[in-house]
């Protein structure tokens, strides 16, 4: 991550996706997203973080789903959490998803323009990986952030979400 895509983006984008996939900085968008996580059984989700002094932490959910764009891409299956970054995706389990032009928070204001990002926020996050890409830690609850592991005043460097059919054992 550098912050060279802005992720302070419209529903229609976030539907769509943008950004420069593979190697750069991108969402791959929601439709897609709903499209992979319910075309397989067992979907997991990996989110892997990292500070600015370089240490690494992830967060794995032994199961994920989001609805169609009907639900507005409701989380519908977020499975048990392990790592070691910390659970910070619990609040967001049912959440709607929602950006500066369509609120579909559990809050009176518009989280997605109050934190300059989107998110399935509840009132507002935990977690909030699309907002603005800062060049130091100092987040002031604006930023990349984990809550769980560095708290609201703490963007991270670098945060990816990974998605893929959960390996059998």
């Amino acid at each position: 991550m550098d912050g060279s895509v802005d992720f302070y983006r419209n529903w229609d984008e976030y539907k769509m996706g943008f950004g420069n996939p593979p190697d750069g900085e991108f969402f791959i968008g929601l439709e897609k997203l709903h499209q992979l996580t319910t075309a397989a059984e067992n979907i997991e989700l990996k989110i892997i973080l990292r500070d600015w002094e370089g240490e690494e932490r992830y967060a794995l959910y032994d199961g994920f789903q989001i609805a169609d764009e009907g639900q507005n891409y409701k989380i519908t299956i977020l499975g048990d959490y392990s790592g070691n970054a910390g659970d910070a995706m619990a609040d967001h389990k049912g959440q709607q998803f929602s950006t500066r032009d369509k609120d579909n928070d559990n809050n009176k204001s518009n989280c997605a323009k109050t934190w300059n990002g989107a998110w399935w926020y509840n009132n507002c996050y935990d977690s909030h990986l699309t907002g603005p890409y800062k060049q130091t830690e100092e987040a002031f609850n604006i930023g990349v952030v984990w809550l769980n592991w560095k708290g609201f005043y703490y963007s991270l460097k670098y945060a990816e979400m990974l998605i893929r059919p959960k390996v059998k054992n």
